[in-house]
């Protein structure tokens, strides 16, 4: 039986035409030039009964990640001499309707994704079926030099993290998981969620982090999983699966805590700890880890890895674009502590607005220090200056024993520097004759605090 089925239409002069735009194509077309539709679809009858051993094409030369029913693998195509990724599907536990359904998904998607063209996806180049199992390859995108194409390795994320040479540099980390977004982005508006995004699935050209960050196509799809007996996911799940992905209810936002998690392994080094176990303690925050990390990016992870899906970015989307903020300010610098008068009106949303100007002007303030290599010490003013200088302790009497007064929720304090004590007639022969003032004075604080709102007490000016 043929392994294709021709299914173009033809138009009145006989010339064939895209069932999808209706293009007309040239003689033995696959697909179209216009919208990318495949315009001679495989038949999945063929396909099933195809049968040819994927290892006559294909040399496995490692095994890089396996999950129930799915299977990653590296290959090098022994005709074009370029390493490759394959996906295998295990549907031998499927009757014969059952394979033929999965066999349609299959194709729906590989046809699918050879239209979209997905960037940060690697491309995929064939489909295939052998006995029970189904295989999608996939290529790094070629080279316009074949020797460079023959010299690319293959790695996982995973592996390069672990082979010694660090971390990536955070703008790097940064820029991948911006550009995978995009990808997530894409594949989230064709139905296609992850589900299982971890670093085992994102691949590297080389041993080192040079090049882009491509994620393989790794997935199970879900039309597929709902037809294969259940398995138990809890004892599957990693540091980089969603809390409801552990229930068997994986979304979009599933895939937004899978590339957090990624993001906090790339920014500390270790992974985050499986939902399970965050059960019982709070996780640490990536900058708790690594204190070079800033307090923008520590919230934008925390949110990427919140517990409730409502408390995430609510699409890919989202997260993108507060990621492209971030990577746009890199070490950011701020404007000054704004200096605007308190609105004169008494509308309640001029004072509102005034407040919310002044906390914006306190966070901004607050970064500015925290991101500069020395911190600036503004002078004090004229007047504060003078009333600090009045306030310090003389220097020629005895340091005064301070005690709280009865009145402590006022604040008050009794200083007691000299008092006349008078002396009994029968200890003046035992202690020394002299007599000693003491004068009690008693300071409110509300008399000396300064207009700028600093306590003239002696205690250290506010900056």
């Amino acid at each position: 039986m043929s392994m294709t089925q021709v299914t173009t239409d033809t138009s009145p002069s006989g010339d064939p035409h895209c069932p999808n735009c209706h293009t007309v194509l040239p003689p033995k077309a696959i697909f179209c030039a216009t919208c990318g539709e495949r315009v001679v679809k495989k038949n999945v009858v063929s396909l099933l009964q195809d049968n040819v051993d994927i290892t006559t094409r294909y040399r496995i030369s490692s095994l890089v990640r396996r999950r129930p029913y799915v299977s990653l693998f590296f290959a090098i195509d022994n005709q074009q001499l370029r390493p490759v990724g394959i996906r295998d599907i295990d549907i031998s536990g499927l009757g014969k309707e059952g394979r033929a359904n999965a066999c349609d998904v299959v194709q729906q998607e590989y046809d699918l994704l050879r239209r979209e063209s997905i960037p940060s996806l690697m491309p995929v180049i064939e489909v295939r079926h052998f006995e029970g199992h189904l295989y999608v390859v996939s290529a790094w995108p070629s080279h316009s030099n074949k020797s460079e194409m023959t010299n690319t390795h293959l790695q996982t994320l995973q592996d390069v993290l672990q082979s010694g040479i660090g971390l990536p540099k955070m703008q790097v980390s940064l820029y991948w998981v911006e550009q995978l977004c995009s990808a997530l982005v894409n594949l989230h508006q064709q139905h296609i969620v992850l589900g299982d995004l971890d670093p085992q699935a994102l691949i590297l050209d080389g041993n080192n982090y040079n090049g882009d960050l491509l994620l393989m196509v790794s997935w199970l799809p879900s039309l597929i999983r709902n037809i294969l007996p259940p398995t138990s996911v809890v004892n599957n799940a990693t540091n980089f699966s969603a809390p409801e992905v552990l229930l068997g209810k994986p979304e979009p936002r599933s895939d937004i805590y899978s590339l957090g998690a990624v993001l906090y392994l790339l920014l500390t080094g270790v992974p985050p700890e499986e939902p399970t176990a965050r059960i019982h303690r709070s996780l640490r925050s990536p900058g708790e880890v690594n204190p070079r990390i800033n307090g923008r990016l520590d919230e934008f992870v925390m949110k990427a890895l919140a517990i409730e899906t409502t408390e995430r970015f609510q699409d890919a989307s989202e997260m993108s674009e507060a990621l492209a903020r971030l990577r746009a300010g890199g070490k950011r610098t701020f404007s000054k502590v704004s200096t605007a008068l308190q609105p004169t009106g008494d509308g309640k949303r001029e004072k509102e607005n005034f407040r919310a100007d002044q906390a914006r002007a306190r966070e901004r303030k607050i970064d500015e220090i925290a991101n500069s290599e020395a911190v600036l010490v503004a002078p004090l003013s004229e007047t504060d200056l003078t009333l600090w200088e009045a306030a310090k302790r003389p220097t020629n009497q005895t340091p005064a024993v301070e005690q709280l007064s009865s009145d402590g929720m006022r604040g008050e304090i009794e200083q007691v520097d000299t008092v006349d004590v008078p002396q009994r007639d029968d200890q003046r022969d035992d202690q020394v004759a002299s007599s000693q003032s003491v004068a009690v004075s008693t300071i409110s604080d509300a008399a000396n605090t300064s207009p700028a709102g600093q306590t003239a007490g002696g205690g250290a000016p506010k900056f």
